[in-house]
């Protein structure tokens, strides 16, 4: 990224601000559909690394983490 090269700290602030804007409460099938991403991963390997990885999934309707940094996001973008 040239923002770094060249350490434009302030651009590559708004540029992370900008795409955690983007994808925050997206799921990872949300996201790779947007910017046609290919999963690295055959079909059976994702199921197993969900499964390994499960207690990491929010299970309510209300998301703590996504909430805070949507409420962090909307304050820091307005500076």
């Amino acid at each position: 990224m040239a923002s770094v090269y060249l350490s434009v700290t302030l651009l590559v602030d708004i540029t992370a601000k900008a795409i955690a804007k983007l994808i925050v409460n997206k799921t990872p099938e949300d996201i790779r559909n947007k910017w046609n991403i290919r999963s690295d991963f055959e079909p059976e390997e994702e199921e197993y690394l969900r499964q390994l990885n499960e207690w990491a999934e929010v299970k309510s309707s209300i998301e703590p983490t996504s909430v805070l940094l949507s409420h962090f996001l909307e304050e820091s973008l307005k500076e």
